[in-house]
């Protein structure tokens, strides 16, 4: 049995110990690697990314074995570890924010066979940090420009054409497999100049698991499963906005999958606790949220594909999809002042959600305006629309947000009023007969007094007005 111990550069250190055999070809035995600056093994990839050299410290143990046997190389790992820690990845532009900032990368549980061509790791897990990704105003990924080979101009005169490689037999697929990916404490940025309005999507802090399985060889197979996530602090706005007009508190996924093989993703349950919804429309007709998502240049709306390749379409399900309280403010510019109304949605549920429409939808909602009453809403919707119930009640709603409306026709004043309703709506269509509609109820507005304009003179008044 044999120890050999190296110092590396920069303070790294390199362990091994283990036997070591030529006939017949073997080795076995430990190999432990400590404190490798990963601005050490730069040098020998930089040419492979527009990256600046990246920051870290990397360490690693495992057992390994290693023989000839009939013919053929036998290599296996066991019982393998990895730790990067103070990870940091920054573009070779010298943009100031670093693409990925990591306090630690661990990896346990890994194991390797060469001859069954299988990676799998018990755990690996991502912690403390961040990431950014931005689009620029052409609509380029940096993640993509920073992971591209480095430039190299070739000599006139000697550009040729890499000859095909031969054609390889096929080889059984690559399987590669995760028992637990976590990320934990992790902070994310996403930016769009590419949008009408610079579009900036930022979570504080998320949390993710999921149960990972690849297959690689002539097509890409992926499933994950037992996926969750927990992201707190959700903004989304214009870049460089004090006040996003979009804000959660806290998106909760439990139950999720993917199967790429059946285009499938399927999640059990969806919470969203929302902090701020700010909807507001300008006086030329345009909202300003749609901005953030509609782009700043047309583009020619692409060619439909003849080859055979879009195969079977993507379903998605999801089971529960609950949004709870959620402050809301809905403006409109085009009166003067703006037709303004304040609440707050208290909670909203979807159930049943099928992208290929094989189950009814549930939907239902509750709705409190701040200046009194609230909105209740259900609804029942089968085959896309075709066949829709629906139940209204409106409980005691204040007029009042209305009055910007009366003052555009009127010089009034809307001093009082409350609207109480309910309604039925029913919906059906058979056979691509034309959809039959049937629509129901009553409606009360109660202690309505409209005032004449810069005087309290009542223009009129009642205790109760009820329509059925």
């Amino acid at each position: 049995r044999y120890e050999i111990e190296a110092a590396l550069p920069a303070g790294g250190k390199l362990g091994w110990q283990g036997t070591v055999s030529l006939q017949p070809l073997h080795s076995a035995g430990t190999l432990r690697l400590d404190g490798l600056k990963a601005a050490t093994l730069w040098p020998f990839v930089l040419e492979h990314f527009s990256l600046r050299e990246p920051q870290g410290v990397l360490g690693a143990s495992m057992h390994y074995e290693v023989a000839r046997r009939d013919g053929s190389t036998q290599f296996a790992l066991r019982d393998t570890a990895l730790r990067i820690d103070d990870l940091a990845l920054a573009r070779g532009d010298g943009a100031a924010q670093p693409l990925l900032a990591l306090k630690a990368i661990e990896a346990t549980g890994g194991r390797f066979d060469l001859a069954k061509r299988e990676l799998a790791w018990a755990a690996i897990v991502l912690r403390d940090g961040r990431v950014a990704a931005n689009v620029d105003a052409e609509g380029r990924l940096d993640w993509l420009a920073a992971l591209a080979p480095r430039s190299a101009a070739q000599p006139a005169g000697r550009k040729t054409a890499a000859p095909a490689p031969p054609a390889a037999a096929a080889a059984a697929p690559w399987r590669i497999a995760v028992d637990a990916l976590r990320v934990e404490k992790l902070a994310l940025h996403a930016g769009d100049a590419s949008r009408q309005s610079p579009l900036a999507v930022d979570v504080a802090d998320l949390g993710a698991s999921m149960r990972l399985a690849v297959e690689a060889g002539a097509t890409t197979q992926l499933k994950a499963g037992e996926l969750a996530l927990q992201a707190e602090g959700i903004a989304i706005g214009e870049a460089g906005a004090k006040q996003p007009p979009i804000a959660l508190k806290s998106l909760a996924v439990q139950g999720g999958s993917v199967d790429l093989a059946a285009h499938s993703v399927a999640v059990q349950r969806i919470e969203a606790r929302g902090e701020r919804l700010d909807v507001e429309r300008a006086a030329d007709g345009s909202l300003a949220i749609a901005r953030l998502f509609a782009p700043a240049k047309a583009t020619a709306p692409e060619a439909p594909r003849n080859d055979g390749a879009a195969g079977t379409p993507w379903r998605a399900t999801v089971e529960t999809l609950q949004l709870a309280g959620w402050p809301l403010a809905l403006r409109d510019r085009g009166f003067e002042p703006a037709l303004a109304w304040h609440g707050e949605l208290i909670e909203a549920t979807l159930h049943k959600f099928d992208s290929a429409a094989k189950a009814p939808l549930q939907l239902a909602a509750k709705l409190r305006s701040a200046a009194g009453g609230t909105v209740d809403a259900k609804a029942t919707v089968a085959g896309l629309g075709a066949d829709t119930k629906a139940e209204l009640r409106v409980d005691a709603l204040a007029l009042g947000p209305l009055q910007p409306l009366l003052a555009r026709h009127a010089a009034l004043t809307l001093a009082s009023g409350t609207l109480s309703a309910t309604a039925q709506l029913g919906i059906a269509q058979r056979n691509g007969a034309p959809a039959e509609i049937r629509a129901g109820g009553e409606a009360t507005i109660a202690d309505l007094r409209v005032d004449e304009a810069g005087t309290r003179e009542r223009f009129v008044e009642w205790k109760s007005l009820k329509a059925t």
